[in-house]
C-alpha cells in the first residue's frame, strides 16, 4: 500500500480546517474583558494568498485595532491533508495595549463519534516515552509538561484523536510550556491549545507569538495510515536538511571521558589520535562527537558561559585542527554548547550581566547560575556573533545544543502580573531567530537538540534540528531503548541510540538494539579488536536498514507495555512500496519465554519477494501470500534482520 492522500482526505481538510480566512481562525484569547474568536470586524482584517511552492498555499490575514495589529500565518498543503498556522501580536501604538490572556491559538471542534486520544509522556526519566489512550468525556483532560520550561518533559506535544471513521493527527510547536486540553461534546470534541501561561501587556513595538499549530485529518480509524502519512509529511515538510537533502544516517564515534569528566581534559593529541584509530581500524565514521567540555572549566563541565576554547588544551586555532582533520576525511564535526545557562565567573557572568535573567534562592542566597536572555535583542545579537564565529573557525557542522535546568522559574520570577508570559514568549522567539541564523549564515550545518536529553522536541524545535540525544537515561539499557524507538518512529522519524547495551561489551544484540538512523559506536579506539570485527560486519547492514528505517513505511508490530520490556519479542518493520524493498527485524529479550515471534509484512500481492539474511547468509524467494505472516524464532538475547526485495 502506497501511503498517498486521497481525494477525499485533501477535501475533508479543506472543509474541517478551513482557517485562512479572518471569520474561521479558530484563535481565541480575551484583551482585557472581551472575549475575541477569530480576527473580528472590528480589526479590519484583510487576507492576502500566494503560493509559496506548488504544494503550499500561505494566506496571511493582518488586522489592527487601536494599534494592536494581528497576524496570523496560514498554510494549506496541498499534497498533504494538513494546515498549521501560527498568529503574531505586535503593539504598532505608543502605548501599552491592554492585558492579553488565556491565549489559545486553536479552540475549534471536530465532529465524530467515540473519540478516543492517543499521546505520550514524552521524555520523563526511566518512565518516559509511553504509549497512552484515553476515552474521551466531557470533563477535559488536560495535556502540559512538567513546569521546568522544556516542552516535552512529562507531556508529548504530538497526539491522535481516533474517531470512528477518521483520525485527528496533530502537533504543538511551543520549546517551552503549552497547554492543550480535549474534551467530548455534543459535536465531537472541542480542541484547545496555547502558551500555558498567557496573561501580558504588550509594549509598543513589541511582538509576542502564538504556538505553531499543526493538524492532519486522514480517512478511516486507520492507525497505520495515520502514522505513515504524518512521517511522509515530516520527511517533506518537517525534516531538517544537510546540502539540500534530508540529513542521511549517521555512524558517531568519539573519544569520552579522557583522564576526565566528560570532554574536559580532551586536547588536540587525543582527539585526533582517536579519530585516525577508528578510520585505521576500519570504522566508517560519518560524526565526530565532542560534547562537553572545550572551553575553561577546570575539569567540572557544567561551568559554563566562556564559550571560547580552553588554550591551554586547544592552543592551535581551537578546536581548528580537529575540524580540518574531520574536513580532510568526509566526517561531520560535532560540538557541545549550553548558550542559556550561565555559570558565575564566567566570562559573559563578568562582562555582561544585562544579558541575565537572574533567580536567588528562597532564602536570598544565590541559585548558582543564571540564564542568558534571548528576549534581549543586543544579547542575541552577541550570541548569535560568538557562536557562528567558532562554527567557521572550527569548520563545525553539527550544532549541539543542550539545556539543562529549569527556565521556568527564571521567566515567572522575573514577570510582574501584568507580564505574565512574556518573557517566556520573547525569549522563545529569540530562540528561533538564533538557530534560524546560524543556519542561514553557514550552508551544511545542521543542529542537535539534547535539552536535557529530547525535552524540548516539539515541532518548531524539530524544524530546525534532529534529535541525536532524546533521552539521558536508560542508554544503555535494551528494555527502556525498545519502547522509547518504538514512540519516536511514529512521530520523530531521525534520532540516534547507542551501541551500548546491559553487556560488558558490544554484540550484535547490542547493536540490533540501537537500531535507528543515527547510531554512536561505544568501543573506545583502544578495545579490543572482536568489538570492531562485529562493527565492521554490523556496520553496513546498519546503513542499510537506516535509510530504510527513514524512507520506508513503518508498520507497528506491536505496543510495548511499561515493565514488560525485557519479557517480550521486539520486532519493527520498514517497507517503502516505490522501491519495493524493506527490512523486519526481530529481538528476543532478556527473560522473554516465548521463544518466536510472528510478524505482519507490508508485502504487495502478486509479486514475488527475495528474502535475505546478512548475516547468516541464508536466502530465499516466495510470493507475497506466503510471506505475509513470517515467523522467527531466537534464543534469548539475540536479533535477526531479514532484507526484502520486490522482484519484477
Amino acid at each position: 500500500m502506497v501511503f498517498k492522500p486521497t481525494k477525499n482526505e485533501m477535501l475533508l481538510a479543506v472543509r474541517r480546517m478551513s482557517y485562512a480566512s479572518a471569520a474561521s481562525l479558530p484563535l481565541c484569547f480575551k484583551l482585557g474583558d472581551e472575549v475575541i474568536k477569530g480576527i473580528p470586524t472590528s480589526f479590519n482584517p484583510t487576507e492576502t494568498k500566494r503560493f509559496i511552492d506548488s504544494n503550499i498555499v500561505e494566506t496571511v490575514i493582518t488586522g489592527n485595532r487601536k494599534g494592536l495589529e494581528i497576524r496570523a500565518e496560514v498554510l494549506q498543503y496541498r499534497d498533504m491533508p494538513v494546515v498549521e498556522y501560527t498568529v503574531y501580536f505586535t503593539n504598532k501604538g505608543e502605548a501599552d495595549t491592554a492585558i492579553l490572556s488565556d491565549i489559545n491559538a486553536i479552540d475549534a471542534d471536530f465532529c465524530g463519534e467515540a473519540p478516543v486520544l492517543q499521546y505520550g509522556n514524552g521524555e520523563d526519566g526511566g518512565n518516559g516515552y509511553k504509549f497512552f489512550e484515553r476515552k474521551l468525556e466531557a470533563d477535559p483532560y488536560v495535556l502540559s509538561p512538567r513546569d521546568t520550561g522544556l516542552s516535552c518533559q512529562g507531556a508529548y506535544p504530538f497526539f491522535r484523536v481516533k474517531f470512528d471513521d477518521y483520525i485527528l493527527t496533530g502537533a504543538i510547536g511551543w520549546s517551552g510550556s503549552w497547554k492543550a486540553e480535549f474534551c467530548a461534546n455534543e459535536m465531537g470534541i472541542n480542541f484547545k491549545a496555547g502558551q500555558k501561561c498567557t496573561n501580558f501587556k504588550i509594549l509598543p513595538g513589541e511582538t509576542m507569538r502564538t504556538p505553531r499549530i499543526c493538524l492532519m485529518l486522514t480517512e478511516s480509524a486507520c492507525e497505520t495510515r495515520a502514522i505513515n502519512m504524518w512521517r511522509r509529511f515530516y520527511n517533506a515538510h518537517i525534516m531538517p536538511k544537510q546540502w539540500g537533502e534530508n540529513i542521511p544516517p549517521k555512524l558517531c564515534a568519539h573519544v569520552f571521558e579522557y583522564k576526565s569528566p566528560e570532554f574536559t581534559g580532551a586536547t588536540e593529541d587525543s582527539q585526533i589520535f582517536g579519530l585516525q584509530k577508528y578510520l585505521k581500524r576500519g570504522i566508517d565514521i560519518d560524526l565526530w562527537w565532542y560534547d562537553a567540555g572545550f572551553y575553561p572549566c577546570n575539569g567540572n563541565w557544567p561551568t559554563v558561559g566562556t564559550w571560547k576554547e580552553d588554550s591551554a588544551r586547544w592552543p592551535n586555532n581551537g578546536l581548528g585542527p580537529l575540524g580540518k582533520e574531520c574536513e580532510k576525511n568526509d566526517i561531520d564535526l560535532m560540538v557541545w554548547f549550553e548558550p542559556e545557562r550561565v555559570v558565575q565567573g564566567t566570562e559573559i557572568y563578568n562582562e555582561h550581566p544585562e544579558f541575565l535573567l537572574k533567580w536567588k534562592n528562597e532564602d536570598g542566597t544565590y541559585a548558582g547560575q543564571d540564564m542568558f536572555n534571548y528576549g534581549n535583542p543586543e544579547a542575541l545579537n552577541w550570541m548569535i556573533n560568538r557562536i557562528d564565529t567558532l562554527i567557521k573557525k572550527w569548520n563545525i557542522k553539527c550544532y549541539r545544543q543542550d539545556f539543562n535546568f529549569n527556565s521556568w522559574c527564571y521567566w515567572r520570577l522575573n514577570e510582574a502580573y501584568d507580564r505574565l508570559g512574556a518573557i517566556e514568549n520573547l525569549c522563545i522567539q529569540g530562540y528561533y531567530k538564533f538557530w534560524d541564523e546560524l543556519l542561514l549564515r553557514n550552508p551544511g550545518l545542521f543542529i542537535d537538540s539534547c535539552a536535557g536529553g529530547g525535552r524540548r522536541n516539539d515541532l518548531e524545535t524539530l524544524r530546525r534540528s534532529v534529535s541525536f540525544q532524546y533521552t539521558d537515561v536508560g542508554l544503555n539499557d535494551p528494555a527502556q531503548k525498545q519502547r522509547q524507538h518504538l514512540m519516536l518512529f511514529e512521530w520523530m522519524p531521525y534520532f540516534r541510540a547507542h551501541t551500548w547495551s546491559d553487556s560488558e561489551k558490544v554484540d550484535e544484540y547490542t547493536w540490533f538494539v540501537a537500531w535507528a538512523p543515527a547510531v554512536t559506536f561505544m568501543p573506545k579506539c583502544w578495545a579490543g579488536e572482536e568489538e570492531f570485527e562485529i562493527g565492521r560486519k554490523m556496520t553496513p547492514i546498519w546503513r542499510r536498514a537506516a535509510e530504510l528505517q527513514l524512507r520506508g513505511d513503518y508498520y507497528r508490530q506491536m505496543k510495548i507495555k511499561y515493565d514488560e520490556e525485557l519479557t517480550c519479542f521486539t520486532c519493527e518493520h520498514f517497507y517503502d512500496p516505490e522501491k519495493g524493498d524493506g527490512f523486519v527485524m526481530f529481538l528476543r529479550n532478556r527473560d522473554c519465554e516465548q521463544d518466536s515471534f510472528t510478524a505482519k509484512l507490508a508485502v504487495e500481492d502478486g509479486f514475488d519477494y527475495f528474502v535475505e539474511n546478512p548475516l547468516t547468509g541464508e536466502s530465499f524467494t516466495k510470493p507475497a501470500e506466503e510471506l505475509r505472516e513470517f515467523t522467527q524464532s531466537l534464543e534469548k538475547k539475540q536479533g535477526a534482520v531479514w532484507f526484502i526485495q520486490r522482484l519484477k
